[in-house]
């Protein structure tokens, strides 16, 4: 997969259409949102290079458009991250608009995110080994299962993974079937 870099943030050319594990010591976080009518859910899923779900994050934030959910999960999966002090860390998200805005830093037509964007930018300066991608939603199902689950539950903070249904931490393994 190629990519256009700018400032050290990568759009790639290709969307990834499956999600893969990342090469050894790295992170993939995956974030995504659920807009619900009275709130959204912001939903970030960590995993490791042999697939393992090491962390589970939820946050709810009041309701609003799609893009604004998904700028503030990108925001939240780098405050978490940041917040472990890991340095080999790949994201991903399924919104072409908030990843091509981090990744141009703050270069966006959408004014209501700029401030998320800034804000994503200014921690992203103390870890130049993070990465930003953009990916296809089925790269990105889990993070989106988990958001729409822990809205119907009602289900924020650091979530146990034992405590997650296996369908929405398994839907895109194939080690696991759903």
């Amino acid at each position: 997969m190629k990519n256009i870099r700018r400032r050290g943030f990568s759009i790639p050319r290709t969307v990834q259409s499956c999600w893969t594990p990342p090469v050894d010591p790295y992170w993939k976080i995956n974030f995504d949102v659920a807009v619900c009518p009275s709130f959204t859910m912001l939903a970030v899923v960590c995993r490791n290079f042999a697939a393992d779900t090491l962390f589970v994050w939820t946050k709810s934030m009041p309701p609003g458009p799609p893009i604004l959910g998904e700028a503030n999960a990108a925001l939240f999966a780098a405050q978490e991250a940041h917040l472990l002090s890991k340095e080999e860390v790949m994201f991903e998200g399924d919104s072409l608009s908030v990843v091509q805005a981090i990744c141009q830093e703050g270069i966006s037509s959408d004014w209501s995110i700029s401030s998320i964007i800034s804000d994503i930018c200014h921690i992203w300066e103390s870890h130049p080994s993070w990465s930003f991608h953009h990916v296809n939603r089925k790269a990105n199902i889990v993070a989106h299962t988990v958001a729409q689950w822990a809205a119907k539950e009602m289900l924020i903070g650091n979530i146990p993974t034992h405590c997650i249904p296996v369908h929405c931490l398994s839907s895109d393994n194939p080690r696991i079937p759903p």
